[in-house]
């Protein structure tokens, strides 16, 4: 393998044939090289399989590596370390989701929450699909795993307490903050409408909403900077509080959205139960997230206490989009 791609290096190998004295019997001198019957060196195919591992299409290994793309399509399907093999047993801990693949299909992911590995990934994400594969288990390996994290799909939750009676139900605290903020963002777009778009209560709602989704801890208290929507000077806690003070129901939303995401940050169980135990005097949307997260308590439960969540296999999804995106969409990625 040559150290320039664009001037590769060409090796001319003459072997020899070699007689045995004591059984007459003639065999080819071996070489380390390359592989019997083949001519292209092993140098180049160990490069090829460690650049496959990248996001890169099987069209850029070749012109690196300087053979056909079939050859690395080839190399590709035959190089069995590669494929993984699952066995019968499962991991400790797993994430569960969906991600839309070929043809737009979803399809359903297993990920080791231990390693970020992925375990498996099932063409669809159909419940006659999904059982099948469990059913594969024995009950005996089922009840080895301690947790499986996923979103509030109930759907995946029934799964969960069929197939594995001793794992301990972890609902995604990124969904959790996820919805509190898009009921936010309702809440304040709602109250925003109620001003002529002249008007400065509007200008305070409508721009730099961002703030309002920020941890509270981490505006700055101190620091003014100019403020061209509202024509003065504030901080961005200041900016934050013109907001919240057009609105008591706004402001108490703000509040449980803080409230959540510091307790979920700190791990604090009893401040995140009473958050979602306490009549709030909230909007609708405040009062449906409310809902699901009091019906799903226990997985909320478990997401505070248990270091394990949806964000490796949310990760993977994302590292599959770049490669559909590299590929163009191909199902083939050559």
């Amino acid at each position: 393998l040559s150290i320039n791609e664009s001037c590769p290096t060409m090796l001319r190998i003459g072997k020899q044939r070699l007689r045995c004295k004591n059984c007459q019997d003639s065999f080819m001198a071996k070489t380390n090289v390359v592989d019997k019957y083949c001519s292209i060196a092993k140098a180049v195919k160990h490069k090829a399989l460690t650049m496959l591992e990248s996001n890169v299409s099987q069209k850029d290994v070749s012109k690196f590596t300087g053979v056909s793309p079939s050859t690395i399509g080839r190399l590709l399907d035959s190089d069995q370390a590669l494929l993984r093999f699952n066995s019968r047993t499962l991991p400790t801990n797993i994430a569960i989701d969906e991600f839309r693949g070929p043809q737009g299909k979803y399809c359903f992911i297993i990920v080791d929450n231990d390693t970020s590995q992925i375990y498996q990934i099932l063409p669809d994400r159909l419940k006659s699909s999904i059982t099948h594969y469990f059913d594969r288990f024995s009950l005996k390996e089922r009840k080895r795993v301690k947790s499986v994290s996923t979103d509030l799909n109930s759907y995946y939750q029934g799964l969960v307490r069929r197939y594995f009676p001793n794992a301990k139900l972890v609902v995604d605290r990124f969904h959790i903050v996820s919805m509190l903020t898009r009921a936010f963002n309702q809440v304040r777009v709602a109250v925003m409408k109620q001003f002529d778009p002249n008007t400065r209560e509007y200008r305070a709602l409508k721009n730099s909403w961002r703030l309002y989704l920020l941890k509270s801890t981490s505006l700055n208290y101190t620091k003014e900077y100019y403020d061209r929507h509202l024509r003065q000077k504030v901080t961005m806690a200041e900016r934050v509080g013109i907001g919240l003070d057009l609105d008591p129901q706004l402001a108490a939303g703000y509040e449980l959205l803080q409230g959540a995401m510091t307790a979920l940050e700190e791990h604090d169980v009893d401040q995140l139960m009473d958050l979602l135990f306490t009549k709030w005097d909230v909007p609708a949307p405040f009062q449906t997230v409310l809902k699901t997260l009091r019906k799903n308590s226990e997985g909320v439960y478990n997401a505070t206490v248990l270091p394990y969540s949806n964000g490796r296999v949310e990760g993977i999804n994302r590292m599959i989009k770049l490669i559909q995106r590299t590929a163009y969409g191909f199902t083939n990625f050559g």
